[in-house]
């Protein structure tokens, strides 16, 4: 069976970056500057501390050597909606930290659910990944991909596009 980051980088190479669902995702990818870290953390309270060293990496570290950081976390946070009130809480750490003007939290889940949407809905999967993970971005690197790649605004109707025509079987397929 594969590793959790292995699983991770097949998902990345496979449905992220070959479909196109991130356009950011394959510059940094490509160039070694993803951070993949599994916690093993079975508690909140552990994932959270282990969280809080992530953040302190980037923080400490060069861009060009981690750009991004994919926190992997396969043994917590399973239940989507327990998930979800936790990346709420991360968000606001890191605004008391003062450390929102320099990293976000993007959110992946296995059962990943937009707010309205049917759970069968194929444009849930642009933010599923085959573990919870917390994706922790720099928002200067962000800024200048979004200055690089211009309407930013077409991708989520683009990939919702993309991800109905494809159908939910065949995105399944992709992602599983």
């Amino acid at each position: 069976m594969k590793s959790p980051i292995e699983q991770t980088k097949q998902w990345l190479e496979k449905f992220v970056i070959a479909h196109n669902i991130c356009p950011f995702a394959a510059r940094v990818y490509q160039s070694d500057r993803i951070r993949f870290q599994v916690s093993q953390a079975n508690l909140a309270k552990d994932l959270l501390r282990d969280f809080k060293s992530e953040v302190a990496l980037l923080m400490e570290s060069d861009a060009s050597l981690i750009d991004t950081t994919l926190l992997i976390h396969p043994f917590c946070m399973e239940d989507f909606l327990s998930y979800w009130d936790f990346v709420g809480e991360l968000e606001e750490y890191l605004a008391y930290e003062g450390a929102d003007e320099f990293l976000q939290v993007a959110s992946f889940h296995p059962q990943y659910i937009f707010a309205g949407s049917n759970p069968e809905d194929p444009s849930n999967y642009t933010n599923r990944s085959p573990y919870p993970m917390l994706h922790l971005l720099r928002e200067e690197s962000l800024d200048q991909a979004i200055d690089a790649y211009g309407d930013t605004e077409q991708i989520p109707e683009r990939n919702i596009a993309l991800l109905n025509e494809m159908g939910i079987d065949a995105v399944r397929r992709m992602t599983d």
